[in-house]
């Protein structure tokens, strides 16, 4: 268990809080954005998974992006991905919480063969510990990612 403390503390620890948004951006302008969510999460340390994408989902349509269901790899198709790495410990839950906003799709290289590329318009890392769920925590890490969009 330490071992795992000591790679998570590693990776998000400089700085425990880190955050790029793309200013020229703006959701309207996206063809679609799938919601993607990746639970890495033990011992209900994040349990509210649905609501945490149903609000993305409505955040993000609020600001004029267009949901799908699928992700795609379209022009202007992007993913608004949260992830949360998280085990629970005497003192509460420790957790790795990344948002990232990005597009990706295959375009050729200067040879012509197809290679797979992703842009990211936007990141947010964050490192949290001592409460009893992160459910919280990432709700107000996911509006405000989506709040610094335009």
């Amino acid at each position: 268990m330490r071992f795992i403390t000591l790679i998570i503390f590693i990776l998000f620890a400089a700085p425990s809080y880190a955050q790029f948004i793309s200013q020229e951006f703006r959701l309207a302008d996206t063809g679609t954005v799938h919601v993607q969510l990746s639970d890495n999460a033990t011992n209900g340390c994040w349990t509210n998974l649905r609501e945490t994408r149903e609000y993305a989902e409505e955040k993000l349509r609020s600001k004029g992006a267009k949901i799908s269901s699928e992700p795609r790899l379209g022009d202007h198709d992007y993913r608004f991905s949260v992830s949360v790495t998280a085990y629970r410990t005497g003192g509460g839950c420790v957790a790795a919480v990344q948002i990232q906003l990005y597009t990706s799709r295959f375009l050729p290289n200067l040879n012509g063969q197809m290679i797979f590329y992703i842009a990211e318009v936007g990141f947010s890392n964050r490192l949290i510990s001592g409460y009893p769920k992160a459910n919280e925590a990432v709700l107000d890490y996911v509006k405000e990612f989506i709040d610094k969009l335009k």
